[in-house]
């Protein structure tokens, strides 16, 4: 078994891809359990503060290497399948929020070296409209969110290509990216479940959470407020303004 995380700018989609990637039997991906956000802030903490007595290195290691196995044994209590398939997991916008972890990713991959990330990209303006109608945070703040979490996701991936692979909440919508393809990324069969769900998403998409503002007339109110904040970085990442 293999660890697979699913990731992106909260609002973007990951909800979706999670829904379709589960459809394959051999993929077991939960929904934000932030189990390892609480031990990626204990790690990171063991060499601070109080935690900083002599030998405090060794100590982190010595977490870094157990880590998993304790992870691992949680998975298997809560979820029985977990044994059952190949590649395990967690969906989590809060991994690429540098607010809560600055290194969540980086630590992951230590605890995990074979573990895979799917980063998911949806539209900044989108994103900020979605958070902003919710009273989340407001525009400037989750502008600052968006733009911060594709930019080290697109690090990371730089620094790692073989680790992840990012896929646009937009292009699966609309048929031209395909969720079999990321199977195909792990190394998995194509399973006509995941062919038929994609296909009927779009034709009759579930609102895994409203507002939805994507193919949708109606601007939100935030929409171009978002797009003067964010500027030149839709534009980095290949969106048009």
């Amino acid at each position: 078994m293999k660890p697979l995380f699913i990731v992106g700018a909260p609002r973007s989609g990951t909800t979706y891809v999670m829904n379709g990637i589960n459809t394959h039997g051999d993929v077991l991906v939960t929904e934000e359990t932030r189990v390892l956000n609480g031990v990626v802030r204990f790690i990171n903490e063991s060499t601070e503060g109080d935690y900083g007595f002599l030998g405090a290195d060794a100590w982190q290691q010595h977490l870094l290497e157990r880590a998993p196995r304790l992870v691992e044994q949680w998975y298997l209590k809560q979820w029985i399948r977990w044994k059952e398939v190949l590649w395990w997991g967690d969906k989590n916008p809060h991994y690429v929020d540098r607010r809560i972890n600055p290194n969540t990713l980086e630590r992951i991959l230590e605890m995990w070296p074979d573990a895979r990330f799917l980063n998911v990209v949806r539209d900044g303006r989108d994103v900020v409209s979605s958070i902003a109608t919710f009273g989340w945070l407001d525009v400037e703040a989750s502008s600052n969110l968006w733009r911060d979490s594709v930019e080290y996701a697109r690090d990371f991936q730089a620094e790692h290509p073989e680790s992840m692979m990012t896929v646009r909440y937009e292009n699966l919508v609309d048929g031209s990216e395909h969720l079999w393809d990321v199977h195909k990324w792990l190394g998995l069969t194509v399973w006509d479940e995941t062919i038929v769900w994609q296909h009927s998403q779009q034709v009759n998409p579930t609102p895994f959470r409203s507002p939805q503002f994507l193919g949708s007339t109606e601007k939100s109110r935030f929409w171009e407020e978002a797009q003067t904040v964010l500027g030149s970085s839709l534009v980095e990442h290949g969106y048009d303004v």
